[in-house]
């Protein structure tokens, strides 16, 4: 059955270019269908908040849209949105905080070129059919999450933004078809480890932000460790891949390390990096150029070699260690910090 387009009436919009940018939502119905023009202009972007907190339950984007903006459908009840292939760009949390507690399936997903992102987990009041293969691991009363391969056939690809945040998980089991896990998608749980896949090509800021994991492998397909994506948590061993040229801010801060190994491909360690942990020994690569504002403060490191290719080091980058870090150039020249 053909769902009715929403009154244009119910849409403030705006017209530029000859073509129409949806501002905002202001009708009743909880399943709005977008239309694909407006006196005679196509829709073709939906703009910024444009139906942010409306409680809508499901939406039916035209093939006109070629934009979809920033928070555009944040916090809402949508529980699958198809994205037509027309759309060539979606803005950061364009699905933000959608979920629906009750919903036949545990994930609210966002359909787009025959590929799922996760945008929601309806962990509350879940009811799942034992006949349902696409969700028979799941359990959300034990805290454990197996996110499926695949959706109705289709590719699982990314987590999106906080999509598992503050659900006290205790454990998550992620697929090798995934490629992107967003900003701060399991932050605040009871993770005490974690295996990312090999597929993996971004872990977004603060993913693993307070947990309890105590040991990590990155996978040799990221290329930069994000702000504070393990802060917070247990960690005693870490090993990260030489494809990182990037450490960033307080990305390991708040944990137990007592040595780490920087691999020869980072060039930047940002401010805050490795900060109250218990570090007793660290080589700095060849390969670093910039080591950040107390990036090895507050540890228990007692020497530290400096290679001659760093050309900056920030202020009280080794501060509070056992005693006072040298940096050691070419020719046995040693300068104290």
């Amino acid at each position: 059955m053909k769902k009715e387009i929403n009154s244009v009436d119910d849409f403030s919009y705006k017209v530029e270019n000859n073509g129409v940018t949806i501002t905002g939502y202001k009708g009743k119905r909880k399943n709005v269908v977008i239309p694909n023009e407006i006196k005679g202009f196509p829709v073709v972007a939906i703009g910024n908040s444009a139906f942010m907190g409306n409680l809508l339950t499901n939406v039916v984007i035209p093939d006109s849209v070629e934009k979809i903006g920033f928070s555009a459908f944040y916090n809402n009840k949508l529980t699958k949105v198809i994205i037509p292939d027309s759309v060539k760009k979606i803005g950061d949390a364009a699905f933000f905080h959608n979920k629906r507690n009750g919903a036949k399936n545990p994930f609210s997903i966002m359909m787009y070129k025959n590929k799922i992102t996760i945008i929601g987990y309806n962990h509350k009041d879940v009811v799942i059919p034992q006949t349902d293969s696409a969700w028979n691991k799941y359990n959300h009363k034990t805290k454990d999450v197996v996110i499926p391969r695949e959706i109705e056939g289709l590719p699982v690809v990314a987590i999106g933004d906080s999509v598992f945040a503050n659900n006290l998980l205790t454990n998550i089991i992620i697929p090798d078809s995934v490629k992107k896990i967003g900003d701060k998608a399991f932050m605040y749980n009871l993770l005490t480890k974690i295996v990312i896949p090999g597929s993996v090509k971004k872990i977004g800021y603060a993913a693993f932000f307070h947990n309890k994991l105590t040991n990590v492998v990155i996978p040799d397909s990221v290329k930069k460790i994000e702000y504070a994506v393990f802060k917070n948590n247990k960690l005693t061993k870490v090993i990260i891949p030489d494809s990182v040229k990037k450490i960033g801010d307080a990305a390991f801060m708040n944990n137990k390390l007592t040595n780490f190994v920087i691999p020869n491909s980072v060039e930047i360690i940002e401010a805050y990096a490795f900060e109250n942990n218990k570090l007793t020994n660290v080589v700095i690569p060849e390969s670093v150029e910039t080591i950040g504002k107390s990036a090895f403060a507050n540890n228990k490191l007692t020497n530290v070699i400096i290679p001659d290719a760093v050309e900056t080091i920030e202020k009280n980058a080794f501060d509070n260690n056992v005693k006072m870090i040298r940096k050691i150039v070419v020719k046995n020249t040693q300068n104290f910090l």
